[in-house]
């Protein structure tokens, strides 16, 4: 987040709407923050703010309870592209305690350059919501949907909703 702020970058983000039990105390505000924590959500706040950070949201369009939205790809561009994807979550244990993998490709490597050019193709399919496999929404719009998922389906439900509080 740091350089990518610096360096006037942008950064498009598709993640999974369901939170691990290591992210939700964070993202409710149960739990403290340390001073690096507070500055990255920080910047965080203000690439979002100015356009620089955009968030959408994916999930399996053959959506059970149980599948989520779990690939980890990323590009980064200056010219020349690198594309990077593995197995590793942005947490302290996957970083420092577990066992993961993270390949980097490289467009200048002309092997490479052919997974470059596929990890970008499918980002952009992720992106453009043209994938077969998976519903890509903007953060917004899951939003809204995540609450409407809490509507009462009838007016009796409704009612014993009112009743408990």
């Amino acid at each position: 987040v740091e350089s990518a702020f610096e360096s006037d970058g942008e950064i498009r983000i598709i993640a999974s709407k369901r939170l691990s039990q290591e992210n939700k105390p964070v993202l409710t505000d149960d739990a403290p923050l340390s001073e690096e924590g507070e500055s990255r959500l920080a910047l965080i706040a203000q690439m979002l703010d100015e356009g620089r950070l955009q968030l959408k949201i994916g999930e399996p369009r053959n959506n059970s309870d149980s599948g989520i939205f779990h690939p980890k790809l990323g590009i980064a561009t200056d010219g020349n592209r690198i594309t990077f994807e593995g197995s590793i979550n942005e947490t302290y244990n996957a970083w420092y305690r577990n066992y993961e993998r993270f390949k980097v490709h490289r467009s200048w490597d002309e092997v490479e350059n052919e997974y470059v050019e596929e990890d970008v193709k499918t980002f952009e399919r992720l992106w453009d919501e043209e994938h077969d496999d998976v519903e890509v929404t903007n953060i917004d719009d899951a939003i809204e949907r995540d609450i409407l998922d809490w509507q009462p389906e009838s007016d009796e439900e409704v009612e014993e909703h009112v009743e408990r509080l």
